[in-house]
């Protein structure tokens, strides 16, 4: 399962950037990662814990226009949005469209995931020599 936030206009700035200093879409990357690390703690504080396999999976992941947290734990689904499962579907759990625990969470802290993101743009273009 995996969560994604991509940023409308980060792939053209990213041309833009590369074409300065090559580097730069990669500092792009690892910044986007960086803010997708910091949202992981408050999301695997909020998943239930049987056996905290689910919790321990998470991780952060980015290209150079999108950050993600993603997990490898085949019920992340099941946990997060619900459904039916088993032998016969014998499993129930009632089934939440937008979530329950990692897209909450990340609606929940929005405002502060864009002013990462904008303060990130803003030091490499600035890095760059476009502001």
């Amino acid at each position: 399962m995996k969560a994604a936030v991509e940023v409308k206009g980060l792939g053209d700035l990213n041309k833009a950037l590369k074409g300065v200093d090559k580097e730069l879409p990669k500092e792009m990357r690892l910044g986007l990662k960086a803010i997708a690390q910091r949202f992981i703690p408050d999301v695997a504080s909020k998943v239930p814990v049987l056996t905290g396999k689910l919790s321990g999976s998470l991780k952060a992941g980015a290209t150079a226009k999108s950050a993600s947290v993603s997990t490898s734990v085949l019920y992340a689904g099941f946990i997060e949005f619900g459904g039916s499962v088993g032998r016969k579907k014998a499993v129930k759990r009632q089934f939440v469209q937008r979530g329950r625990y990692i897209f909450p969470e990340a609606q929940r802290q929005k405002d502060s995931i864009e002013t990462q993101i904008v303060a990130l743009v803003d030091t490499l273009t600035e890095k760059a020599g476009l502001t």
